[in-house]
């Protein structure tokens, strides 16, 4: 990432022109990437074998049949915005 900003910052010393044709070709790159992730997933979702996992139909159970605490919801919260920085 470092590498593309210094990219970018020594493009844009030569023009605004070819600095914008190089972000909008990162952006066609970032958006092809998205899109060839969401066709393997459709692609597995329609015509691979999968098996449901034992969770998916009653999401708020663990293996055991019982119940979240309140102490695991607050983990899950708080490891979830740990994980993408949404503090």
């Amino acid at each position: 990432m470092f590498m593309s900003l210094v990219l970018l910052a020594v493009v844009n010393c030569y023009g605004l022109k070819s600095a914008a044709a190089m972000m909008s070709f990162f952006t066609v790159c970032k958006l092809m990437t998205v899109v060839f992730i969401m066709l393997v997933g459709v692609y597995h979702l329609l015509w691979k074998e999968h098996e449901v996992p034992p969770t998916f139909w009653r999401p708020f159970e663990n293996l055991n049949g019982e119940l979240p605490t309140v102490y695991s919801v607050a983990l899950s919260f708080y490891s979830v915005l740990f994980a993408y920085d949404g503090w």
